[in-house]
């Protein structure tokens, strides 16, 4: 991520975090949904193994979704004008820091004490992966 002298970037507010992380769920439901409806159409079944087979598609996306794009975005952080970037050189954060980082999602409540309590609002897989969510400021 580029960071001319014009930017700057200060910590995303935790109401746009958590909007953004509520549109990336209903957008791998939504594709979740529309691949089961695909499957259930040309594979007719009364096992239940096609509702199973795409718990790992939303684990999936919701380990990488941070390093999707170059820039450090998840499709969510994307609409809302967010980035996850390291947090010693605010380079973009990659698939693999992605998957550090959102390993503890599944942690719940324990994640979320970190991010409502820290200062930084750095939940703990932002310690663990060494990234912090911004927001872009023009100046």
């Amino acid at each position: 991520m580029d960071n001319p002298i014009n930017q700057k970037y200060m910590i995303a507010p935790i109401g746009k975090r958590f909007t953004a992380q509520f549109m990336d769920e209903v957008f791998i439901a939504a594709v979740a949904y529309t691949m089961l409806l695909t499957v259930l159409k040309f594979y007719p079944s009364n096992d239940d193994f096609q509702y199973i087979i795409f718990i790992p598609l939303i684990i999936i996306y919701t380990l990488i979704s941070d390093g999707l794009f170059p820039t450090g975005q998840s499709i969510g952080k994307k609409i809302m004008g967010l980035y996850v970037v390291r947090n010693d050189n605010e380079e973009p954060c990659g698939i693999i820091r992605s998957i550090f980082r959102n390993m503890t999602y599944f942690l719940g409540v324990i994640d979320l004490i970190f991010l409502v309590f820290r200062k930084d609002k750095r939940r703990l897989g932002d310690l663990i992966a060494n990234t912090k969510v911004v927001v872009k400021i023009e100046i």
